[in-house]
């Protein structure tokens, strides 16, 4: 059994009448006065501000071409990622592996090299066979580099609709650069341990009134922490573009993209202990057998032709041959 005791300013408050309650509730609270505009004061005329709002060049990109065409990402009822080409600097990508890490719900499967080339799980689902590259189909086995990306764009889901038969996981789309109206000139050199050395070329130049070349290059040669590993890659890409910003643009383009690598396959698994061997050092391997030779080029020739703002056509032919 519990008992309250009531202090005499609660039984007093309880006597009072409600106005003199209500009163001696608002007496501890702050109340803001309110004062009229002197009439001196001199009232300014409003002030109009227009602008216009830029892309963000950086990590954001508010269009992509996942969709076939170039739309609004809140515009796709389906979720989308857009790695773009100042993230992929920025992180120091040079491969299509390492940009994909930005990536939720993409695994990248264990290769440990070889000529299986880039393998890739979306939500659970393989995408061996929805790599896109411009929205034409990749299907080639070799290890892919950004050096001529744009940006890469990602799309979960089912697309069988967009992109024909294919996995329920999701497409993952290579945009290459393109060439555009106005010269630059970009260069740039990577030095790190191991011997690594890498150099990248980006040069535009403006041949018309509305054409453009473009010319993208890279070397890469590198060693490993393991005696033994060895990896030299060289690519090109040449691109023309004349019709730029008229009704009817043709592109055409070139990719050359050649790995010579003495691969490194990992640690080898131990069956007595269940775990790999405990030597990472160790290279287990063949130097002088052991070898990844691979060659990859892509011509391709786009026309498009845009009748309004909101339709258009075009047509791509693409040639690959992979060896």
């Amino acid at each position: 059994m519990k008992f309250l005791k009531e202090s005499p300013a609660i039984r007093s408050m309880a006597r009072l009448p409600a106005h003199a309650t209500v009163a001696c509730a608002l007496a501890g609270t702050p109340l803001l006065s309110l004062a009229d505009t002197p009439a001196g004061d001199t009232v300014l005329a409003p002030v109009k501000v227009t602008g216009q709002r830029t892309d963000n060049p950086d990590y954001g990109s508010s269009l992509t071409s996942v969709g076939k065409m170039p739309m609004a990402q809140r515009d796709i009822p389906q979720s989308t990622t857009v790695i773009t080409r100042q993230l992929m600097d920025d992180q120091q990508d040079t491969t299509l592996r390492e940009a994909l890490r930005n990536v939720s719900g993409l695994t990248i499967n264990a290769g440990e090299g070889g000529a299986s080339g880039d393998s890739f799980t979306l939500r659970g689902y393989s995408v061996a066979t929805d790599l896109f590259l411009d929205g034409v189909r990749d299907a080639g086995q070799y290890s892919r580099d950004t050096f001529n990306y744009e940006r890469v764009d990602i799309l979960r889901g089912a697309t069988s609709m967009l992109y024909g038969r294919g996995s329920t996981g999701g497409v993952i789309n290579q945009v290459s650069k393109s060439a555009h109206l106005g010269d630059r000139s970009d260069l740039e050199l990577s030095v790190g341990t191991d011997d690594y050395y890498r150099s990248t070329v980006d040069l535009n130049r403006q041949t018309g009134d509305n054409s453009a070349v473009r010319l993208n290059l890279m070397g890469q040669k590198s060693d490993s922490w393991r005696d033994g590993p060895e990896f030299n890659r060289f690519g090109v890409a040449p691109t023309f573009r004349w019709g730029i910003g008229t009704p009817t643009e043709v592109e055409l383009s070139y990719f050359y993209l050649k790995e010579n690598n003495v691969p490194d396959y990992g640690v080898p698994y131990n069956p007595v202990t269940k775990e790999p061997i405990d030597k990472p050092g160790t290279f287990y391997g063949l130097p002088d057998y052991d070898y990844e030779d691979t060659t990859t080029q892509i011509a391709t020739a786009t026309v498009k032709h845009r009748f309004s703002p909101t339709a258009s056509i075009k047509n791509t032919l693409r040639y690959g041959q992979y060896e």
